[in-house]
């Protein structure tokens, strides 16, 4: 697609956006532009006039963060989908994502609508549970005896309700790891605990032998326990907090009281 047609069919869809009336607040976006821009007592932003939609975000901390904005199909609101922070890519690098992100979406590659279904796809338990309701009875010709024994086998072998000593025992003697719904149980505990900013992924595979949990033996997984996350109502925000936000800000902060010991003496 030209970069002409673009313009052109992304303008037509942000034609009625508040952002696009307020036409004094966009402006030709450079990187020496926006590190002069200043915080204030609230949030605000500054439009692209180049690529319609991508806008740079100047918290009251100070903090820079690009953003796509555009409505999706069938919504009422104006939506934000967060391109990065300034820190870390500059505005030729947000113009690439911005421009990406509106042909994914001309496309019918809509972010939003996707998270929202990712956000509705059933977890093990919830199908089966599914499975219980709506088909896993006499109307389907499954005899009671049968229902019995397969909830019984779920029941002591997946879900580990069972207390009988004998099935105790055996758990005991053949323990089974955790998996990576452990794995987000726990963020969540120390989300609750100590605060999204303070949770970040760290990992060390070496030396441990097969005692990882399921759905997380290798960084390759990593999209497991972010789909939980995500399931589990956290934002893409959290996750990047997560992911890298959090331990670069600390790498950051350590540098820095590390040079001022060094000028210190």
């Amino acid at each position: 697609m030209k970069v002409e047609d673009y313009t052109n069919k992304v303008g037509s869809l942000l034609r009625n956006s508040p952002v696009v009336k307020h036409i004094e607040r966009r402006v030709r976006l450079s990187d020496s532009y926006i590190k002069k821009l200043r915080p204030k007592d609230k949030r605000y932003s500054i439009g692209d006039s180049e690529v319609p939609g991508l806008r740079i975000y100047v918290e009251e901390s100070g903090t820079k963060t690009f953003f796509y904005t555009y409505k999706p199909k069938d919504e009422k609101n104006w939506v934000r989908v967060k391109i990065g922070s300034f820190q870390i890519i500059n505005i030729p690098k947000a113009r690439d994502k911005a421009r990406r992100y509106g042909n994914d979406i001309l496309d019918g590659k809509d972010p939003v609508i996707a998270k929202r279904e990712l956000k509705a796809e059933s977890s093990l338990v919830e199908l089966i549970n599914k499975f219980y309701k709506n088909r896993f009875n006499s109307n389907y010709g499954y005899k009671p005896k049968t229902i019995k024994a397969v909830k019984t086998c779920f029941d002591v072998w997946l879900f580990k309700k069972s207390i009988n000593p004998g099935v105790l025992k055996v758990q005991g003697e053949n323990p089974s790891y955790a998996d990576v719904t452990d794995v987000a149980d726990h963020i969540d505990h120390v989300v609750k605990i100590a605060g999204i900013d303070h949770v970040a992924f760290g990992s060390d595979y070496d030396g441990v032998g097969d005692s990882l949990p399921y759905g997380l033996k290798d960084v390759s997984q990593f999209p497991n326990l972010i789909f939980h996350l995500l399931k589990r109502g956290y934002s893409e925000e959290d996750i990047e907090k997560i992911c890298y936000r959090n331990i670069w800000r600390v790498w950051n902060e350590v540098e820095e009281i590390a040079q001022d010991l060094q000028s210190a003496g």
